[in-house]
């Protein structure tokens, strides 16, 4: 994010049909999760996702839908910028 700090995980897990892991896009869970601001946290998210078809890795798919949600509550609730941060 250009003016905050966030913390957050990502992850990206596989699946399985009869004992054998599946591959490639739409075969993974991809998950984000993380909270904003660092030192004074104001929200936390979790995004989860079974199979995600665009990507199988959480960074092209959960990532950018947290990333979407944190921006839209940073103007939601006005929480101001980070100061120090360029």
């Amino acid at each position: 994010m250009e003016d905050h700090f966030i913390a957050g995980k990502s992850g990206t897990a596989q699946t399985y049909k009869y004992g054998k892991a599946l591959k490639g896009k739409g075969t993974t869970i991809a998950s984000f999760t993380g909270f904003a601001p660092v030192k004074d946290p104001q929200f936390t998210i979790l995004v989860k996702l079974d199979r995600p078809k665009t990507s199988e890795w959480a960074e092209g798919t959960s990532g950018k839908i947290f990333k979407e949600m944190a921006q839209f509550l940073f103007q939601y609730y006005n929480i101001p910028p980070d100061k120090n941060l360029k």
